[in-house]
């Protein structure tokens, strides 16, 4: 395996299917551009992973057998990768077999930690910020008797009760009645 896909950390699977093409008795490389090998694949990367992996790297490759072995590997070589809605084209300059692979892994454990803190401090600022906003609507009286400021106290009001449901819906994740519970609270605070 070569470039990113090669890292210690990642596994790598093939998120796609294989195709391949070729002539027969003849070596096909180093297309032109407007004459490359253009291939379509439906992302479908969801299958390949449990509830704790993501998707960190994704390429186009080929299966390359070097000469004068019986083994091979995937090589981006020649392969431009292209993100379209769910789809992924690959573009390559040679005909042999094609595939979309992907580096999948964990987030590494400090990352988690910089990503959960950052959440908790934004939610909160946010809950602090909403509920400043609040108060001061319902403080002053000129502000208070609009019809505007109404709609946005409620909103407002909303936009807290869902940032405390969401920081909160930590503490209930292993019980299946309290997720099911708060994905209803979510929805309709939402």
């Amino acid at each position: 395996m070569d470039g990113a896909a090669h890292n210690s950390r990642l596994r790598s699977s093939v998120a796609s299917q294989v195709i391949g093409a070729n002539i027969e008795g003849s070596v096909v490389k180093n297309l032109p551009t407007e004459y490359a090998v253009v291939a379509s694949f439906p992302n479908t990367t969801s299958e390949l992973l449990n509830d704790t992996e993501f998707v960190f790297h994704k390429m186009c490759v080929f299966w390359f057998v070097p000469e004068g072995t019986d083994d091979g590997y995937w090589s981006e070589e020649g392969c431009n990768l292209t993100e379209k809605m769910n789809y992924t084209i690959c573009t390559c300059n040679h005909l042999t077999s094609f595939a979309v692979l992907v580096g999948i892994g964990n987030i590494p454990p400090a990352a988690d930690v910089f990503l959960t803190v950052i959440t908790w401090v934004g939610s909160l600022l946010s809950v602090i910020g909403l509920l400043a906003c609040t108060l001061l609507l319902v403080g002053v009286k000129s502000l208070r008797a609009k019809q505007a400021s109404k709609i946005h106290i409620n909103l407002f009001l909303s936009l807290i009760a869902f940032y405390i449901t969401f920081l909160a819906g930590d503490l209930f994740s292993h019980d299946p009645l309290s997720v099911r519970t708060l994905h209803q609270l979510y929805i309709t605070l939402a």
